[in-house]
């Protein structure tokens, strides 16, 4: 990805200038800018940092190291108020209109982004206020891209910018001042050596960065009581974790035994299934029995008496009724008496509701 176009409204010392860049070569492949003082090289940097990435990119703008992008607002339109080029026309606005295209190399995997920022002013030539001052076009392919109503466009350019190009705090990493780094060498030697290259290669921001986490840090120990109660609290949490794991394994062990007793318990129940089957069959097989010599019995007491049921109806009709209904009780209760007692023997073993079973089968003796 390289520079290949810049066209600047009302910038500085530019009321309308194009900038063409050729794509570069193995053997050139930077772009150098050169210049007499006061011709216009710092403003060409300065529509960089500003045009691609606006408030974001204004902390490497010369005078501007100090600015905060989520707090000086104010700042940054005072900012671009200084940058509009002074006899600009009051109803145009200032614009930076940058193409960045894939080198030929890059062409297969990345696409031509073309970032158009403008900023508007009101009649007295001052900013407007409000959405109104900054309007951002984005075009990704030859393509603009769309913006969601309910979201700040500004915000959504911006990152949408970054993720195609490169976050803003790299700039410098990509268009610099050669002849600010050559000054600092010069004039300070090592130490300007080193501010230097965190101009070339925007590694003040690392530093930048590594004490804000070293300030938030302080900041939580604090919050949080210090470094030793981080400790104290680490332990603690270690340690509840391990009882955690200690009822895990308890809490698997006793789902262990407990599946093995209901296994226990269904083959138990199986075992014994058959002989409560074997047991109940033969108590059924005795009652048929007992029955079976009731019958015989009745018939075999019945031939016996015959004779007396002869006699006694010769000798009247009363005593006939009398003698039979005593006969018919006795032979009720000689049965009944024996069928009790072989039954108990045989089903003694399997219980009473079997026992009830038999009797409710046989009539109820």
């Amino acid at each position: 990805m390289y520079l290949s176009r810049l066209h600047l409204q009302n910038w500085r010392s530019y009321a309308d200038a194009v900038f063409d860049f050729k794509a570069p070569t193995a053997r050139r492949s930077l772009v150098l800018i050169g210049a007499m003082n006061g011709h216009g090289k710092t403003s060409f940097l300065m529509s960089l940092y500003l045009g691609l990435f606006g408030r974001f990119g204004l902390r490497h703008c010369e005078g501007f190291s100090t600015y905060d992008s989520n707090n000086g607002f104010k700042t940054y339109r005072d900012a671009i108020t200084k940058f509009r080029r002074n006899t600009a026309d009051r109803s145009e606005p200032t614009v930076v209109d940058i193409t960045l295209t894939p080198s030929y190399k890059d062409s297969n995997v990345e696409k031509e982004v073309r970032v158009v920022r403008r900023w508007y002013f009101s009649g007295s030539n001052e900013p407007k206020q409000g959405a109104s001052f900054e309007e951002v076009d984005t075009y990704v392919g030859g393509r603009l891209q769309s913006i969601a109503t309910d979201k700040d466009p500004i915000l959504v350019a911006h990152d949408r910018i970054e993720r195609s190009l490169f976050q803003a705090h790299l700039a410098p990493a990509f268009f610099f001042d050669g002849e600010q780094a050559q000054k600092l060498i010069e004039s300070q030697g090592e130490q300007g050596l080193k501010k230097a290259v965190e101009i070339l290669f925007g590694t003040k921001v690392v530093e930048e960065l590594a004490e804000t986490m070293n300030q938030y840090l302080m900041r939580m120990r604090q919050t949080t009581g210090g470094k030793r109660h981080c400790s104290e609290q680490q332990k603690e949490l270690d340690e509840k974790l391990r009882e955690r794991d200690l009822l895990n394994n308890l809490i698997a062990k006793k789902q262990a035994d407990l599946h093995q007793l209901e296994a226990d318990i269904a083959q138990h129940c199986n075992n014994h299934r058959g002989d409560f089957k074997n047991d109940a069959q033969q108590a059924a097989g005795a009652g048929v029995e007992a029955r079976g010599n009731q019958e015989q019995h009745k018939q075999q007491e019945g031939a016996a008496q015959h004779p007396l049921r002869q006699g006694a109806a010769a000798r009247g009709g009363k005593d006939r009724r009398v003698e039979r209904h005593q006969q018919e009780n006795e032979a009720k209760k000689r049965p009944c008496q024996q069928f009790v007692e072989v039954t108990t023997k045989e089903v003694h073993h399997v219980g009473f509701p079997v026992l009830e079973k038999v009797f409710s089968l046989l009539g109820g003796c």
